[in-house]
């Protein structure tokens, strides 16, 4: 949501990559994650906590709020110098950013929004820091999170408002079912249609199982 999800076949990667907790079990795969790690740990990465880098590197590992406050003070700030460090590897950045959702603070939320804005990050890293923002919210405040998701799913770049559409998966209000709808038809681009009926689907599903315990 490893970060790094399962590829789809698709001109759009940069959306496979947004769940921290999704791990891919390709062998080779793996591999090349391993390749993007060595070179994203070379040069300027030495500038970043050692043990922190350690972390983001690990391919299977998703450390919890408090394992990384034992190696870095303040983890939203190393996280987001590791973001914005456009010397790493985008695995790395990537990473960082997914991370931010195991601490869903105010002070995180604001991060992660500026990040989303950012106009020096490449877009799949605006991506990954709007879907975060959004997933990573969706049971600790969840009304925010749909505030804004709302607002993204109009955005006229179109990596955040897949983004954002993804996102709105994860949130269990009636108001997302609205805005998805909404979404559907003022959507142009097809294969983001096809998305926003995808997740329209996974909602309804999530639902019949709530309602089946």
């Amino acid at each position: 949501m490893s970060c790094l999800a399962m590829p789809v076949p698709s001109n759009r990667a940069s959306l496979t990559r947004l769940d921290v907790r999704t791990m891919t079990t390709s062998p080779l795969l793996r591999a090349l994650s391993f390749v993007l790690v060595a070179v994203g740990l070379t040069g300027a990465a030495r500038a970043h906590e050692p043990k922190l880098m350690s972390m983001l590197s690990a391919i299977d590992l998703v450390p919890t709020a408090d394992q990384l406050r034992r190696v870095v003070t303040s983890p939203d700030v190393a996280l987001d110098a590791v973001a914005r460090d456009a010397s790493l590897s985008p695995y790395l950045r990537e990473r960082a950013i997914s991370l931010f959702s195991v601490s869903p603070t105010r002070d995180v939320a604001k991060r992660l929004e500026a990040l989303a804005s950012a106009p020096a990050l490449p877009a799949r890293l605006r991506a990954m820091a709007v879907y975060t923002r959004v997933r990573g919210f969706a049971a600790v405040d969840a009304q925010a999170a749909l505030a804004y998701a709302t607002t993204l799913s109009r955005a006229s770049d179109l990596d955040a408002r897949e983004a954002a559409i993804r996102g709105l998966r994860w949130i269990a209000l009636p108001g997302a079912d609205a805005v998805l709808a909404g979404a559907f038809v003022a959507e142009t681009h097809p294969p983001l249609k096809a998305t926003i009926q995808h997740v329209q689907r996974a909602r309804a599903e999530l639902k019949r199982a709530a309602e089946a315990r």
